[in-house]
């Protein structure tokens, strides 16, 4: 696998972010806004902007310190770190592009009245693991010396959709300073108490340089409101005394919480406030280091029943999604737009600002609490099926059926529509299809058709571009090399140029707005070649073969990157895995293989983990489904699904 650490510190166009100018703000701070936008090869993200003052040096050098920040989490890169994807500039402004997380921050959930009685010990403990995990892994992956985060709180704790914990925010009090900016926002010195709270007493009483024992300490903290769901001081002051006096936090709200707790529950709690105590030590070097503290937590974890976990998320999330509604979200404006000093965006109508959000309310405003999911099209044995699939629940849905039975069609998400082309019946002979049709997964109730397709095609590929969809050869009882597209807005079917290879059962994907075909079959033998399609120049391009030659293939993006997952090879099923880096042309062998070897399954991402989904091993149709992410590099069976499944497409939910 190719080292994370020489991933690109990629810039990206303001003007290519859009936001909602109503319901664009999803946070604030000392630094200023957190804008929730929509880029049109990453979805939602989130950017976390800054106002610069000064002229190009201190633009520079604030550059330069986002990017020691960027380098930091990918030096620390791990399930429970936030992922960021770059940087962004516009006038008067700077702001970090990360991943979009809908469950908010860890404070709104801890301190909302009406969730916290509803937060089991199972739920708190995996909290409490996950800090420990991530924090333990930031304070171990430093090279020269030990990466020290330096302002762990919970506001810095983002939730996934599913109640995961991503840190976030390295260096965040660094590049406020250096913004230059003494523009004062809603919640700012709110921040600076907040922050104070979680500090270690050798960092304010003595003005340490940060080290990983104060992220030991910030811990403690945090594990003090997991616990009590409490702040742990009640005025800035109330801190100051307790710091100078070498007190801690009045436990009183826990000693309630264990006097109520099961038997069980007061085993977790319990195991929790052990290392709360022992962290907070006012001795630095008197305090455990963060992996002593994931050890023993993990321990206690494992040990939970996750039906029983899976359950207080699901009782969670329920809450907050009654608690705090979704708003609509409508991404229309550039990001260019944005006056971060003023709150308001230029050049449109001058009633329209960015409302006054507080950190509490603004996190949670915007959530998204459905649950990844993707949906199951045809296949054999199941020609007319159309089954969602919930990953965190893993139960399935069965949506409405397809209006033609299909094996070997292909499928495309374009928006919230799917659509479906080509594929045939069980028996080759007696049907293979023009046909296509479409269904919008927000009412999926009714397939409809559009006009057929120029060419009979199975085992074809399809992707999306600018509204487009291409379909690239596949068979009509011999292997094909002609492409086409249709225009979604006009239509309509148009003949595009022909592939340099014809090719059926390869795999087709988009990758920064360039078509990928892989691999596949010529009719004859499997193929090792691919090639990439212009859609602006129509041409085709050779790009480097595969390592092994591979047909009935899935291939997925994950990160910029085009993952090749199993097939079938010279040898039968295959279970290796190949990872193509467009910036070096090169394919590079993934170490972790798939746990079982398998061909013509199928794969899609979701929340930045590759799912594989079926396929055929030896004639043995599979239910397994394998999930992998960059993060733990280690592919793993995650469910299987209600019956076999073999020559199906798929799409995200």
């Amino acid at each position: 696998m190719a080292d994370t650490n020489t991933q690109e510190w990629r810039e990206y166009s303001a003007d290519e972010i859009l936001c909602d100018i109503r319901n664009g703000e999803i946070g604030r701070g000392g630094f200023g806004s957190v804008i929730l936008g929509k880029h049109k090869s990453i979805g939602f993200l989130a950017i976390k902007g800054f106002s610069v003052t000064g002229g190009e040096r201190e633009q520079a050098m604030l550059k330069r310190n986002m990017k020691h920040e960027y380098d930091m989490l990918l030096k620390s890169h791990h399930d429970n770190i936030a992922h960021v994807y770059g940087f962004t500039k516009w006038s008067g402004s700077i702001g970090i592009v990360m991943q979009y997380y809908e469950g908010g921050n860890l404070k709104v959930l801890l301190l909302d009245e009406i969730i916290k009685p509803h937060l089991r010990a199972g739920l708190r403990l995996r909290f409490a693991t996950e800090i420990a995990t991530g924090v333990a892994h930031i304070h171990t992956c430093g090279f020269s010396k030990p990466l020290v985060h330096g302002d762990m709180k919970p506001e810095n704790l983002l939730l996934t959709r599913d109640l995961h914990i991503k840190i976030a925010d390295f260096g965040s009090a660094k590049l406020a300073v250096n913004t230059g900016s003494t523009t004062r926002v809603q919640g700012q010195q709110e921040g600076i108490q907040m922050t104070l709270f979680y500090a270690a007493p050798e960092k304010v009483l003595q003005g340490k340089r940060p080290k990983k024992e104060q992220d030991v300490y910030s811990c403690a903290i945090i594990y003090y409101v997991l616990l009590s769901c409490e702040m742990p001081y009640l005025s800035e002051d109330a801190f100051w005394q307790m710091i100078r006096e070498g007190k801690h936090p009045d436990c009183d709200a826990i000693d309630e919480l264990k006097r109520c707790c099961n038997d069980a529950d007061l085993i977790i709690i319990e195991a929790i406030e052990k290392w709360m105590i022992m962290c907070w030590n006012n001795d630095p070097d008197l305090r455990p280091n963060m992996e002593s503290v994931r050890d023993d937590l993990h321990e206690h974890l494992v040990r939970q029943d996750p039906a029983e976990m899976l359950e207080q998320v699901k009782i969670v999330v329920d809450k907050m999604e009654e608690t705090n509604p979704l708003a609509n979200n409508n991404p229309t404006t550039p990001l260019s737009h944005l006056s971060l000093s003023s709150g308001r965006f230029e050049g449109v109508s001058s009633d329209l600002q960015l409302p006054n959000a507080t950190p509490d309310t603004a996190s949670r405003s915007k959530q998204i609490f459905d649950f990844p999911a993707f949906v199951l099209i045809g296949g054999f044995d199941s020609e007319r099926e159309c089954i969602k699939y919930d990953v965190l629940t893993k139960r399935p849905e069965h949506l409405q059926s397809l209006i033609t039975g299909r094996i070997g069609a292909t499928a495309v998400k374009v928006g919230s529509r799917v659509y479906v082309v080509g594929g045939a019946t069980k028996h080759w002979g007696a049907g293979q299809y023009t046909s296509c049709e479409v269904m919008d997964l927000t009412e999926p109730t009714k397939w409809h058709m559009i006009p057929p397709m120029l060419e009979v095609r199975r085992y074809c590929g399809t992707g999306s571009i600018e509204d487009c969809i291409f379909v690239t050869g596949g068979s009509n009882n011999q292997t094909l090399s002609n492409c086409e597209k249709f225009n979604i807005k006009g239509n309509k079917w148009t003949g595009i140029k022909n592939m340099l290879h014809a090719r059926s059962q390869h795999a087709c994907v988009v990758c920064n707005d360039l078509l990928y075909c892989i691999g596949g079959s010529d009719g004859s033998k499997q193929l090792s070649s691919c090639e990439r399609y212009d859609v602006r120049s129509d041409v085709w391009n050779e790009i480097a073969p595969l390592n092994q030659a591979r047909s009935g293939l899935a291939c997925v993006v994950l990160d910029g990157n085009i993952y090749a997952i199993g097939g079938l090879g010279e040898n039968g099923p295959m279970s290796t895995v190949e990872q193509y880096i467009p910036e070096a042309n090169k394919w590079e062998q993934l170490l972790p293989q798939l746990q079982v070897a398998r061909c013509f399954s199928c794969s899609c991402v979701l929340d930045n983990k590759i799912f594989v989904i079926g396929g055929t091993n030896n004639g043995k149709m599979l239910s397994s489904v394998e999930v992998w992410s960059s993060e733990t590099n280690v592919w793993s069976t995650s469910f299987e699904t209600a019956d076999p499944v073999f020559a199906a497409t798929v799409v995200p939910f």
